[in-house]
């Protein structure tokens, strides 16, 4: 089962660990111009959330 979180860090670079109590066994920071390459293993519902919101974002972008 694959679970799948959007999350925006602006911070310094962590060096980061999963979680494994709570059943994380892999992690990966991915920068929005790369994340084309994991939409295969995403599911359907995600792709349309991250679609939006990267659609949304680039829209308050040029509004600013």
């Amino acid at each position: 089962m694959d679970y799948w979180f959007l999350l925006e860090y602006e911070g310094k670079k962590l060096e980061l660990k999963p979680q494994t109590e709570e059943g994380i066994s892999d992690y990966r920071w991915v920068s929005k111009k790369d994340i084309i390459k994991y939409y295969p293993y995403f599911r359907k519902y995600v792709c349309e959330v991250l679609r939006y919101y990267l659609l949304e974002k680039e829209k308050s972008k040029k509004s600013e």
